[in-house]
């Protein structure tokens, strides 16, 4: 990734706003760009923006005074913002984690509870929801050393991602997936704190970092 110092400036009455350093990918495309005003020989940072590498907003962040200020904005690949936005969670969605989907580190936190999924930028979450780190090239699917999670194979097939009349006898003693785990149509039952879910294998490619799976939650 290459980056570049570009600086441009714009005038509004006493306060000018510039923009400086922008992120690219390796094929061109903008990855990130930070907003920063200048006033009375002071700069402040006021705005950073990241993008996925097909041109979408993926991150938004505001800072006053130098700081954080509001929520972070979040959308995924396809435009549709993700977390702390107003937006109400569907019950049922495919989710598909890609290359796409990282920020430096190839791997995304998964909250099984709400079905968003948030790229990793240190070893914690960025909220007590995200119980699972999801590495597709590892592959790696874990809830670590969490507590009062599980994760079962309930069965093949997409008759039982849409049924979930057995789903009282599930027997939970499990908080990870193997790469074996990830076939297709395989259908597994997450159970946490925050709430639980099935999820439906998809796609899986290792090669590709990229694993793709059908969320609903549960209750």
């Amino acid at each position: 990734m290459k980056k570049f110092l570009i600086i441009i400036l714009f005038s509004f009455g006493s306060a000018q706003l510039l923009v400086e350093e922008i992120e690219k990918y390796s094929d061109g495309n903008i990855k990130s760009i930070t907003y920063y005003s200048t006033k009375m020989n002071k700069i402040n940072k006021v705005r950073y923006e990241e993008y996925h590498i097909n041109g979408q907003k993926k991150k938004e962040i505001a800072y006053r005074n130098g700081q954080e200020f509001g929520k972070v904005k979040y959308w995924d690949e396809d435009g549709n913002k993700k977390i702390n936005s107003n937006r109400k969670i569907n019950s049922n969605r495919k989710i598909k984690i890609s290359r796409d989907s990282f920020s430096g580190y190839p791997a995304v936190w998964f909250s099984p509870s709400t079905g968003e999924i948030i790229h990793v930028e240190g070893e914690s979450p960025p909220h007590d929801k995200f119980i699972f780190w999801i590495e597709p090239r590892d592959p790696e699917f874990s809830a670590g050393k969490r507590k009062n999670v599980g994760l079962q194979l309930i069965g093949n097939g997409s008759n039982y991602f849409s049924d979930t009349g057995f789903l009282e006898n599930v027997d939970i003693n499990n908080n990870r997936l193997y790469e074996g785990d990830l076939k297709n149509s395989n259908v597994f039952y997450i159970k946490t704190i925050n709430g639980d879910c099935l999820i439906e294998i998809i796609e899986f490619d290792r090669s590709e970092e990229l694993l793709v799976f059908n969320w609903k939650k549960i209750k």
